[in-house]
């Protein structure tokens, strides 16, 4: 099997192709389907990148259960899976993955500086969540109580981090998951890899990852941003 590598296609399909039991590690960011519900423009300096998340075609019409039984197939035993999902859809993860894995949890990533809400007619959207499913003898590297804790906070991707992929999640979001749910060689898949950052998470710490993309345009952008990371020094 392959690995260090991104490939550009479907998720379903890729994955039908990788060995039963060979992934250490399945951490992606989905599709939220917000491009049928949301409409909302925010003209905000330095935000309008996040507006393409009401228009771009990858943001519409998700089936979120559909990669599960392949994702279920080429995990190994002691494998784990976290999975950012937006609150409309967490009831279908849980039912699924709660039949299937002997433990479900959540965590909670806090953006610090959330996209304002000018009207003051809503919550901020702060808060996103992400589901967690494994067996009993997985594999977990804690060290200490801190990081125990089902909640990870920064800010959303600004400056040289953000690129043009409007659901980009902070290195740190995925560099915290790997660390704690991985060790040093393990093989990390993420099925939604957008513009790569959970690539460039396993690169910097040693693991090795199969980051599988749909769109050409992201595709390049993350294997420039992995191109450009520079190998662990351990």
């Amino acid at each position: 099997m392959e690995y260090n590598k991104i490939i550009c296609g479907d998720c379903i399909e890729v994955m039908q192709d990788l060995p039963s039991e060979s992934i250490d590690l399945l951490v992606t960011d989905v599709p939220y389907n917000l491009g049928d519900t949301d409409s909302e423009v925010i003209k905000f300096k330095d935000r309008a990148v996040m507006n393409r998340a009401t228009s771009d075609s990858w943001n519409k019409g998700f089936d979120p259960i559909a990669f599960l039984p392949e994702a279920k197939r080429i995990l190994k035993k002691d494998g784990n899976i976290f999975i950012y999902t937006h609150h409309r859809h967490f009831g279908d993860y849980y039912r699924w993955l709660d039949d299937n894995f002997d433990r479900v949890f959540f965590m909670v990533w806090h953006k610090t500086n959330p996209v304002p809400q000018v009207r003051k007619v809503s919550f901020l959207s702060s808060c996103e969540l992400c589901i967690c499913a494994w067996n009993v003898g997985h594999k977990w590297n804690f060290k200490t109580q801190k990081e125990m804790h089902n909640y990870i906070e920064t800010p959303i991707c600004m400056g040289k981090e953000r690129t043009v992929h409007s659901a980009q999640k902070p290195l740190k979001t995925m560099t915290h998951l790997i660390e704690i749910a991985t060790n040093k060689n393990d093989i990390v898949l993420d099925p939604f890899l957008g513009s790569g950052t959970t690539a460039v998470a396993c690169k910097e710490l040693g693991r090795r990852y199969i980051g599988i993309e749909i769109s050409p345009e992201y595709c390049e952008i993350a294997r420039r941003r992995v191109n450009a990371t520079p190998k662990p020094l351990f």
